[in-house]
């Protein structure tokens, strides 16, 4: 990543070159405007068109902008003129995606907004320094598994790491002709993860060094997968959705119905099975995930139910720190498994009239219970042991406004 310089600690980047000239209509003196105006320019005073201006009202390395940032491309001039930079912040700023990205160019710098009466036209230069990357083009052909062209297949190039560089930057996308063949835009030289994605076949990710000589990239149909999802009660489960995803981030998915689902065009191998519900069960509760690895052949057919397994069961009671019972309080059952609590792995409860709550069919292993009521500030935790009972969970009687239950294991 190359940093450039933002001047003083506080104060923007001064740019280089003549002033910048302000918003459409504006004059000095004027105590309200339209936009404010960011240009980008190199050192050498040229305009950077296609830059990318991003601000934010917080430090984006804090994480705590509730809004996030907004982002804008520079026109021809370098220019971008939006209402929210008039307001103060930070900036970040990088070259044109087609020349590498933030990988060719980066600045960080924190932004005084425009104040009226300040003196300042509501307009600044931002210099930003580029480094040269060397691109080539990656061209190739897909075919299909008999050796046809495929037409109007998607090539994106993703995940471009430009050598001699410590970062990574997104290619440019293109389609196939009517013989298969492509033609991606210059994209920097290095490594980078070609994504192959046609009507009919399934998604294939391959590797490729830049520059390269012309690929041949052959797709097949991929298998598929059709059945049912089952409680462990024996009945279809309706109100699901079914994910598999590959070891390269490849992911088809369905959703059940009383029909069942249908997973379509799946590359095969190893893949990972994750099972969620979004509807109120009657054992498995309102949210819950069964995660499995399953391992598909070339062209399968498969026709099999996903069989939710049986499980422990957790209960307890939901008390005051006196022991009185707390009807209608809300508990929340979290894997201690950090990857199962990160996969959404968790069952929700609501205290009957004398406090009792109970989860079925849960994984082995500990589970975090959190319980809270309303209008409550705090909350009430432990972590017990799959099939524990008689579980007496102390939630906080203090008044406030009510917390977002903790998830973290």
């Amino acid at each position: 990543m190359l940093l450039v310089s933002s001047g003083p600690a506080g104060s923007a980047n001064p740019g280089a070159g003549a002033p910048v000239s302000p918003p459409a209509g504006w004059t000095p003196g004027q105590r309200t405007a339209p936009c404010m105006v960011v240009e980008v320019r190199t050192p050498d005073g040229h305009p950077v068109a296609g830059a990318v201006v991003e601000h934010f009202h917080v430090d984006p390395a804090s994480n705590r902008d509730p809004g996030g940032g907004r982002s804008w491309i520079a026109d021809a001039g370098g220019r971008v003129c939006e209402e929210q930079l008039l307001d103060p912040g930070y900036l970040w700023v990088s070259a044109p995606d087609e020349v590498g990205g933030w990988c060719a160019g980066f600045e960080q710098l924190r932004h005084r907004g425009w104040q009226p009466g300040s003196g300042r036209p509501p307009a600044m230069a931002v210099t930003l320094h580029l480094r040269r990357l060397w691109r080539s083009r990656i061209v190739g052909r897909i075919i299909d598994a008999a050796g046809h062209p495929v037409a109007g297949a998607r090539v994106l190039a993703e995940d471009v790491f430009p050598k001699g560089t410590e970062c990574s930057t997104q290619g440019s996308a293109a389609s196939t002709d009517s013989g298969g063949k492509f033609r991606l835009p210059p994209t920097p030289h290095g490594r980078a993860t070609l994504d192959v994605s046609a009507p009919d076949f399934a998604e294939r990710r391959i590797d490729v060094e830049i520059p390269s000589s012309p690929r041949v990239i052959p797709l097949d149909s991929g298998a598929e997968w059709t059945g049912r999802v089952i409680d462990p009660e024996g009945m279809p489960i309706e109100r699901c959705t079914i994910q598999v995803r590959t070891r390269d981030r490849i992911q088809v998915a369905a959703a059940c119905s009383p029909a069942g689902f249908v997973l379509h065009h799946i590359p095969p191998g190893e893949l990972e099975l994750h099972v969620r519900i979004y509807g109120p069960h009657p054992t498995l509760g309102s949210t819950r995930v069964l995660l499995a690895t399953v391992h598909l052949a070339p062209d399968e057919l498969r026709n099999e139910d996903i069989v939710w397994p049986a499980g422990a069961v957790i209960s307890g009671t939901a008390v005051t720190e006196d022991g009185a019972p707390v009807p209608g309080a809300e508990v929340l059952a979290i894997s201690a498994d950090v990857d199962r609590a990160s996969a959404g792995d968790e069952a929700g409860a609501t205290a009957a009239s004398d406090g009792r709550f109970t989860f079925q069919h849960l994984g082995p292993g500990d589970w975090k219970l959190v319980g809270d009521r309303r209008n409550v500030s705090e909350q009430g935790s432990l972590t017990v042991s799959a099939g524990a009972t008689g579980v007496r969970l102390v939630v906080p009687a203090s008044k406030g406004t009510l917390s977002r239950p903790d998830r973290r294991p």
